[in-house]
């Protein structure tokens, strides 16, 4: 290695690889590093692609290469890691993937390219909300809006919905003091660049380049002066990242790429104010749902005297303003909320619902043995999901119904199928019969086929 490499790398305690032009023959040795490598099976007769990542070997026992099945034929390649949780003083991982997808127009090109990466980031979402992307994605997306905004909705669903923030944390972004508006000094677009932004969209994910760091105009990623690289992440990955900007491009390092430098700080963590944990097996009290009709009885039962003892407190410390901080304001609030929600549980009255574990079983339905939590969440989303597409019929609630239908439906189809597998079935006829239900009808069917084979037979 040049003696200029060896200290460029030194400068970073993880590094990562796109177009490393190796094959499995190939060796890289360096005395404080760890390299992994995925490399571009022999599709013509010279080396081409492949990817990389490398990190000191002190982190050896905190990152961790996850094996997935996307391929390198003429399909993108991504090379997930995880840097483990102590390192950001965090409760899951982070987990990066490095990416290269082979340009338009080459014989590597896939259409579906952002979509196979797009299955596996399915996977590791469901339980990291950590995850970040970066490398060549060949994408041109200039400055193109990479999240769902109200404006992009229809008025009946902006005056209806609630709570937008349900389906997008671009809020985010202010609370970090990051602007939405993206910039870039490439202003064309390309059809992998749509294909980016709409993947940002159906993920919410956001794009670093031209809002973060040192790179708030969006330099060019290439010395032909385009964007194609990126670094891009959920939202609460940005809570960690400290500067983002891309490097002066050197013929030294690459024939065309400028280096992307991604700094995260591990020392001051900004956790999120809101943070949810229900315990298994515990009891969570609720108020009824709002019923219109007693509008005129939720009136008559908010408490007169409160509401008389509330607005004396606010006009006493609202006389000199400058008294007023953030503790008072907080108290006001509080009272208030009191106030509501005493007379939503006199009109509307409680229950009471038992939270259950992962082992969990019973209820109402008499679930079969594979129906566990992780399969009752599913179902959940994917029924919520359909009747906020039927109720308000925005491609907001489109792209989330068929994230869900397309892919998380079959995928835990599939996992209930590998559950009766291990079950160590032993009847050849069964083994027909899943097989070729699986070929010909398999969603229509399966639950049909998973309540036969339970009735016919008995689980070893």
């Amino acid at each position: 290695m040049y003696p200029e490499f060896i200290t460029l790398l030194n400068n970073y305690d993880v590094v990562c690889f796109d177009e490393t032009k190796l094959d499995d023959l190939d060796t890289v040795e360096l005395d404080n590093f760890i390299f992994h490598f995925k490399n571009r099976k022999k599709y013509s007769n010279r080396k081409s692609g492949g990817i990389a990542f490398g990190y000191k070997r002190y982190l050896e026992n905190c990152i961790t290469p996850i094996q997935t099945d996307c391929p390198f034929w003429s399909r993108p390649v991504v090379q997930w890691f995880s840097i483990d949780e102590k390192i950001f003083d965090l409760k899951s991982s982070v987990i990066f993937g490095v990416i290269y997808i082979p340009p338009e127009n080459s014989i590597y090109t896939s259409e579906n390219a952002l979509s196979d990466i797009e299955l596996e980031f399915f996977e590791l979402q469901r339980t990291n909300k950590y995850i970040c992307l970066l490398g060549d994605f060949n994408s041109r997306t200039a400055s193109l809006q990479d999240f769902n905004d109200l404006v992009d909705t229809d008025d009946f669903l902006a005056q209806n919905l609630i709570d937008i923030n349900e389906f997008s944390n671009v809020d985010i972004l202010d609370k970090l003091g990051i602007q939405r508006k993206r910039h870039s000094t490439d202003l064309n677009v390309n059809s992998y660049g749509r294909k980016l932004i709409q993947f940002c969209k159906n993920n919410n994910m956001y794009i670093m380049n031209g809002r973060i760091g040192n790179d708030e105009v969006g330099k060019p990623t290439s010395k032909n002066t385009s964007v194609v690289d990126y670094a891009i992440s959920t939202a609460d990955v940005l809570y960690l990242v400290e500067n983002f900007d891309v490097l002066p491009f050197s013929s030294l390092f690459s024939d065309i790429h400028c280096p992307l430098e991604l700094v995260l700080n591990c020392s001051n963590i900004k956790q999120s104010n809101v943070n949810i944990n229900v315990e298994s097996g515990e009891n969570n009290t609720y108020i009824g749902k709002w019923n219109h009709d007693q509008v005129n009885e939720y009136k008559e039962n908010l408490d007169k005297e409160s509401i008389s003892q509330l607005l004396s407190f606010i006009m006493t410390k609202t006389e000199n303003v400058q008294n007023v901080d953030k503790n008072t304001i907080d108290e006001i609030v509080n009272e208030i909320r009191d106030v509501l929600l005493n007379s939503a549980r006199n009109t509307f009255g409680e229950f009471v619902q038992k939270t259950y574990g992962f082992d969990y079983t019973g209820g109402k339905q008499n679930h079969r043995d594979w129906f566990n939590t992780e399969c009752r969440r599913e179902r959940r989303a994917f029924r919520k999901s359909k009747r906020l597409y039927k109720r308000y019929g925005s491609r907001i609630f489109k792209e989330r119904l068929r994230r869900i239908s397309g892919y998380h439906i079959l995928k835990y189809f599939d996992n209930c199928m590998s559950n009766i597998w291990n079950a160590q079935f032993s009847d050849t006829w069964v083994s027909k019969c899943i097989e070729q239900k699986l070929k010909d009808q398999f969603q229509q069917e399966c639950w049909y086929l998973l309540q036969k084979v339970e009735t016919d037979l008995t689980f070893s």
